[in-house]
C-alpha cells in the first residue's frame, strides 16, 4: 500500500511539473510582444500624431484583438486599420500603435508597415506603458522618461540593447543601435544638414572622454538642404566616417534609414522610393564605442519626364522633356532603341519645364521611321515609352457597319389608279393597295426614298411614285393608239386596226 501510494505521489508531480512546464510555455508565448520604440513628444502640435512600435518576437503568428494597450493605468483595444482587417501580428514582424492612422501617414507617407488603430495620449512628462495578454498579464510595461530624450527634439525614444536610447524615428523598422544628439537649427529654422554634409553632427559614447568623436557625411554630389530625385528612380546613397584627426576610418559600419519604412546597410547604397513626398534619410555610422550621424531631407516627386520627339536617319537626335516644377538628376537613366542602349551620364540635370536634347553623335542611334524607343529608370523598369508609328485603327472602327432596315407597320391605304375602260382617256378606279404593292412596283430611286422616310412622309413618296407610273403609262398608251378596251373578265381582248 505504502508504495503505492509512492508510485501516486510520483505520478502526482510529475503532472504538477507537466502542468507548470505548460503553463510557463503559454507566458513565454504572451511575452513574445514587446515595446520598442516610443513617439510621445513632437516638433510643434501633438495632438493626434503620437505613436508606439511593438514588435513580436516569437515563432508563431498571434491575434492581438483579445490583447490591450495599457496606458497609464487606462485599458484600450487595438483596431485593424484598414477598417475590415486583422490586428494579427506575424511572428517577426513590427507593429505601429497610433491614435489617428490618417494623421500619422501624413506624417509618414512612405510608411507601408502594419497599423494599429487605437485610441490614447501620451504626456510629455512621462508615463507607463503596457501590453496586456488575455489574461490579464502586462507581458511587458516601459516607464517612459524625457530626461533620456525624445522631447520634440524630432527624436523618439528607443529600445536598443536592453537600453533606451533617444535616436532618428524608425516606425516599423529596426531601431538604432546608438544615439542621436539632434542638430542646431540653422537660420531658415530647418534641423539637419546640406547635401554636402556641411553640417554633420556627432555623438559620442562616452561620457567621460567627449572631446574625442568621429564624424559621418552624406554624400549625394549636390549642394543645399534638400534633394528631388523621383518615384522609381534608384539613387545613389554615399556615406562617408572620418576618425579623430579627420582622417577616413576603416571600415566603419554604415546604417542607412529613408524614412518611409526601409533600411539599408553599407558605404554606398541604391535606392528607390515607391511614393511621391518629403523624406528624411539618416546615415548612422559606428566604429567601436563611437558613433556619429548625418540626414539629409529628400523631395521624391512623380516621374514626369518624357521622350518628346526623335529624328531619323543621320539626325536621330533625342528630344527628353521635363513637364514638372522641379530640377531633376537623370544620371544613369537609360534610352533603349530596339537593341540599343544609350545611359545618360552622371550629373545630366534637366532643368523644370526644360528640355534636353541628345545628339546621334553622342547615343550612337539610328532611329527608323517605325521605331520605338523606351526611357527606362536606372534599375531597368520603364517609365515611359515614345512610339513613331501611329496607333493602329481597330477592328471595331474599321468594319462597314450593316445596313440597318426598319420595319414599320402601315395600315392599308386606297389610292386611285388609272384605267382604260372602253376609250383613250383613263378612267380613276379605286384599289385597295398595301405599302408593300408599292415599293414592290416602283423604280430603285424611289423605294429608297420611301424607306428612308417615315410616317407620313412613305405616303408622300408613294404618292408621287404613283402619279409617275400613271403619268407614263397614259403617254405610252397615246402612242400606241390606245387599242385596248377593257371588259369582264370573261370577254376577249380585240385588236382595233
Amino acid at each position: 500500500m505504502a508504495k503505492l501510494i509512492s508510485v501516486l505521489k510520483k505520478g502526482s508531480i510529475k503532472c504538477f511539473a507537466a502542468f507548470l512546464v505548460s503553463i510557463a510555455c503559454i507566458n513565454i508565448v504572451y511575452a513574445n510582444v514587446v515595446i520598442t520604440e516610443v513617439m510621445y513628444d513632437l516638433d510643434g502640435n501633438d495632438t493626434d500624431r503620437e505613436w508606439v512600435e511593438i514588435y513580436h518576437d516569437g515563432s508563431d503568428d498571434i491575434d492581438l484583438a483579445e490583447w490591450r494597450f495599457v496606458v497609464g493605468g487606462t485599458k484600450h483595444t487595438f483596431l485593424a486599420y484598414p477598417e475590415g482587417g486583422n490586428v494579427v501580428l506575424p511572428a517577426g514582424t513590427y507593429a505601429v500603435v497610433v491614435d489617428k492612422p490618417e494623421v500619422f501617414l501624413a506624417d509618414w507617407p512612405g510608411f507601408s508597415g502594419k497599423i494599429l488603430d487605437s485610441s490614447f495620449s501620451l504626456k510629455q512628462a512621462g508615463d507607463t506603458l503596457s501590453i496586456r495578454n488575455p489574461d490579464g498579464v502586462d507581458v511587458d510595461t516601459v516607464q517612459y522618461d524625457p530626461s533620456v530624450g525624445g522631447g520634440g527634439d524630432g527624436t523618439t525614444l528607443q529600445k536598443s540593447g536592453g537600453q533606451w536610447i533617444a535616436a532618428l524615428p524608425t516606425p516599423g523598422a529596426m531601431n538604432a543601435t546608438h544615439g542621436y544628439a539632434p542638430p542646431a537649427s540653422s537660420e531658415d529654422g530647418t534641423a539637419g544638414t546640406s547635401g554636402t554634409s556641411s553640417g554633420a553632427q556627432t555623438t559620442s559614447m562616452m561620457a567621460d572622454d567627449s572631446e574625442k568623436h568621429i564624424t559621418a557625411k552624406i554624400d549625394l554630389g549636390f549642394v543645399g538642404n534638400t534633394k528631388t530625385i523621383v518615384v522609381g528612380a534608384d539613387t545613389l546613397f554615399k556615406g562617408k566616417a572620418f576618425g579623430f584627426d579627420g582622417t577616413p576610418l576603416l571600415a566603419p559600419r554604415y546604417s542607412w534609414t529613408f524614412g518611409d519604412g526601409g533600411t539599408k546597410e553599407g558605404e554606398q547604397v541604391l535606392y528607390h522610393y515607391r511614393y511621391p513626398g518629403t523624406y528624411i534619410v539618416v546615415l548612422n555610422v559606428s566604429s567601436g564605442e563611437y558613433t556619429a550621424a548625418d540626414r539629409v531631407k529628400i523631395d521624391v516627386v512623380a516621374a514626369d519626364v518624357v521622350i518628346a520627339s526623335t529624328g531619323t536617319g543621320a539626325d536621330s537626335f533625342v528630344e527628353l522633356k521635363n513637364d514638372s516644377s522641379y530640377e531633376l538628376d537623370l544620371s544613369w537613366w537609360r534610352i533603349r532603341n530596339g537593341n540599343t542602349y544609350f545611359t545618360l551620364p552622371k550629373g545630366t540635370i534637366i532643368v523644370p519645364k526644360g528640355v534636353i536634347i541628345l545628339p546621334p553623335e553622342n547615343t550612337r542611334f539610328s532611329i527608323g521611321v517605325d521605331n520605338t524607343l523606351d526611357l527606362l529608370y536606372p534599375n531597368g523598369e520603364i517609365a515611359h515609352t515614345y512610339s513613331r508609328v501611329p496607333p493602329p485603327i481597330s477592328s471595331s472602327q474599321t468594319a462597314l457597319r450593316p445596313p440597318v432596315v426598319s420595319t414599320v407597320a402601315v395600315a392599308e391605304k386606297k389610292v386611285a389608279i388609272p384605267v382604260m375602260v372602253g376609250s383613250a382617256e383613263p378612267l380613276l378606279a379605286e384599289k385597295s393597295v398595301s405599302a408593300e404593292d408599292i415599293v414592290q412596283t416602283q423604280p430603285a430611286e424611289v423605294v429608297v426614298a420611301i424607306d428612308s422616310a417615315g410616317g407620313s412622309g412613305k405616303w408622300v413618296f408613294a404618292v408621287a411614285g404613283l402619279s409617275l407610273i400613271s403619268i407614263v403609262a397614259i403617254i405610252a398608251g397615246r402612242r400606241r393608239g390606245m387599242a385596248h378596251v377593257v371588259t369582264n373578265e370573261a370577254d376577249e381582248y380585240k385588236i382595233l386596226e
